[in-house]
């Protein structure tokens, strides 16, 4: 669903403007394609919400992309469950015009591709978890391609491609 002003069904090719919660049912995933070319995986359960988005002068369509001296801004708030992405011109051009808000933290990047998973007593799988391992509150993040840096407990973390940490909701030392 786009939560806008009131819950409606999201359909294929639906506009998602800023201030939208796109949120994803217990059996559904949603596809985001931002106009910068970023592309956005939400799992299900999943409530994302798009806080400020500024194209760049420099791109005309998710399809041609360019960062060239680019401006823009792309801040979102990952509410609840999780989501994979790949970063779009916005993130390319100023990594700084870029951010993710999470329940224990907030998430910069550095030109990447990378997963966020934000668990509550509700997710059944995270990244580096194999099936039977404890899920335990918090956000579990891992970055594939690039370099991401999560504020957390008032530090920042560098996560490089092939790490995955896990951010105790409660506090204490990432894993």
């Amino acid at each position: 669903t786009i939560e806008r002003g009131e819950n409606r069904p999201a359909k294929v090719g639906d506009l998602v403007e800023q201030g939208d919660v796109v949120a994803t049912g217990d059996k559904a995933r949603a596809q985001l394609l931002m106009n910068d070319g970023a592309r956005i995986a939400l799992r299900s359960g999943t409530r994302y919400r798009i806080d400020e988005f500024a194209l760049p002068a420099a791109v005309s369509s998710p399809v041609s992309t360019s960062t060239a001296n680019a401006s823009g801004k792309a801040v979102a708030s990952l509410l609840k469950g999780g989501f994979r992405t790949t970063t779009g011109a916005i993130g390319k051009g100023d990594p700084a015009a870029y951010a993710v808000r999470t329940p224990v933290g907030t998430l910069g990047i550095r030109g990447t591709r990378y997963v966020a998973v934000s668990c509550a007593s509700d997710c059944r799988d995270a990244p580096g978890m194999l099936p039977g391992d404890v899920i335990r509150d918090g956000l579990y993040l891992g970055v594939e391609e690039g370099s991401v840096v999560f504020q957390y407990g008032g530090r920042d973390y560098s996560l490089n491609a092939g790490d995955v940490y896990f951010f105790p909701a409660a506090g204490g030392e990432p894993e």
